[in-house]
């Protein structure tokens, strides 16, 4: 009998070292494509640099415009001749220009001649910045469910021994009926800036980045697989950093991750929905 339960401890303890290795592959693989993309952004960088000396090699528009205005020539004043040969083309005698000129000088300036008025100019009506959401509350029932379903998730961390760790895990899974689930577009989130995330179940837990505690129907308490590795790419292609506030710096990776708040998901029809970040202290 003792021998047989060796046994089962032993293939749960392989089960689970098979599942931490693909896992690890399955990283290796998407680290791969972060460095393809960083290599298409070098070439693309290069090719930006020999536009750019290009581009140095024609005139600016200031430089043009100042070599136009040194070479045009300045109006010539016209000379007395000149301006009695204009008069006459408009039949004007001298005394009619002087009388003219006494008027011009009599005129009143431009600053107090009457202006016409500016049209009105329409001012769009400002509307104010709507309220933020308000922030997702549960009621006691589902608060305190949620508080035990962390405390015991939190009891799983300093565990370290293999086979204790293995019985306590599937524990949780069984009590609090764990949904397990990540985020499906990794390769995306990296290559295109600003993906959101999609989210679907996983059908191992131990193949998850995600896992759920119903709280109430359709309602759900998320929590980091436990235990987990922290790093780049679990914060990026993994959305643990659109889904967990936390105090994550780049390139730092972190071997445990304790939860102060879960964070809330609403799953409906096989759509995940993140209704309220959660907390993560990383060390």
């Amino acid at each position: 009998m003792g021998m047989d339960i060796d046994e089962e401890k032993m293939q749960s303890t392989l089960v689970y070292l098979l599942d931490e290795v693909d896992k690890l592959k399955q990283q290796m693989k998407e680290m791969e494509g972060v460095r393809e993309e960083l290599d298409s952004l070098k070439k693309d960088y290069r090719t930006l640099q020999e536009l750019c000396a290009r581009l140095q090699q024609f005139q600016t528009p200031s430089e043009s415009a100042a070599e136009t205005q040194a070479t045009t020539p300045a109006p010539k004043k016209p000379t007395p001749a000149e301006s009695e040969r204009h008069a006459s083309a408009f039949h004007l005698t001298s005394a009619e220009l002087a009388h003219a000129a006494i008027v011009a000088t009599k005129a009143p300036p431009v600053s107090e001649c009457p202006q016409p008025r500016p049209a009105p100019v329409k001012r769009r009506p400002v509307h104010p910045d709507p309220p933020p959401a308000p922030r997702f509350t549960l009621d006691a029932a589902q608060a305190a469910r949620v508080e035990r379903v962390r405390r015991a998730y939190e009891r799983l961390a300093p565990l370290t021994d293999i086979e204790t760790l293995s019985e306590q895990r599937d524990a949780f899974l069984h009590d609090w009926q764990i949904v397990p689930f990540s985020c499906t577009n990794g390769p995306e989130r990296i290559t295109g800036a600003g993906a959101p995330p999609v989210f679907a179940a996983t059908d191992s837990p131990f193949r998850a980045d995600l896992w759920a505690a119903p709280v109430a129907p359709g309602l759900y308490a998320v929590f980091p697989r436990s235990p987990i590795t922290y790093d780049g790419v679990l914060h990026t292609a993994g959305a643990l950093g659109d889904i967990f506030d936390s105090n994550y710096h780049g390139g730092v990776t972190y071997d445990h991750a304790s939860v102060q708040r879960p964070a809330i998901f609403r799953h409906i029809g096989g759509t995940w929905e993140l209704l309220e970040k959660g907390r993560l202290m990383l060390r």
